[in-house]
């Protein structure tokens, strides 16, 4: 399975998640910030200059500096680093086909990251297929600041023709997020009848 900050392969889809906690402005991390990086902020939010010059200036993570985004990054450089507002960031890992050994039900099992700051307590997740069919879970405990959480679901979606699945996790936008743009993760729709999840009674003895 994936692990925060790592990927995995498998037959499933995996998505790379980096975890920082910083000072919004502090273009060079040393929980300070300066009139050079005011100066830098500007220019990217001209689009004069790209965001990857001063990833720390861009709270929401959206490859865009905004004004409010300055603004914040002048009241640390006047008063001191402040942290800014945190919120939970839900991402989808990976969701990969769970095959038993004999008689069981099929399942996927789905990993989450929360990639923010604070605890989540709880969220829903779903899976769709591009032919409309749609099914939902929820998961019902904490997750916290840079944590990750694996957890089966049953699979009850029939099989589509273009065999490509959807998960979203926090699917009805329960929560707020400091990047509700990474929610999704596409994978391989699942092929129950290659596992073997077959059960074959065992004969009852005769005479």
């Amino acid at each position: 399975m994936c692990q925060t900050g790592g990927t995995t392969g498998g037959n499933g889809g995996c998505r790379e998640v980096e975890i920082d906690q910083v000072f919004l402005g502090d273009c060079d991390d040393d929980s300070n910030v300066t009139v050079d990086e005011i100066v830098s902020l500007v220019a990217i939010a001209l689009a004069a200059r790209p965001a990857s010059d001063c990833q720390l200036g861009d709270g929401n993570a959206d490859q865009v500096v905004t004004v409010d985004e300055v603004t914040i990054a002048v009241t640390n450089a006047l008063d001191g680093c402040v942290a800014a507002t945190r919120y939970p960031d839900l991402v989808p890992l990976s969701a990969n086909e769970n095959c038993r050994n004999g008689c069981g039900p099929y399942s996927i099992e789905l990993c989450v990251a929360n990639a923010g700051d604070v605890t989540v307590h709880g969220f829903a997740v779903s899976l769709t297929n591009r032919d409309g069919g749609m099914q939902s879970e929820i998961f019902e405990d904490d997750l916290g600041a840079a944590e990750d959480v694996c957890f089966e679901v049953p699979y009850r979606l029939p099989p589509s023709s273009e065999g490509v699945l959807t998960l979203t996790v926090d699917s009805g936008d329960a929560r707020q997020e400091t990047n509700e743009d990474n929610n999704t993760l596409q994978f391989p729709q699942p092929n129950p009848t290659g596992c073997d999840i077959i059960c074959t009674p065992t004969p009852e003895p005769t005479g």
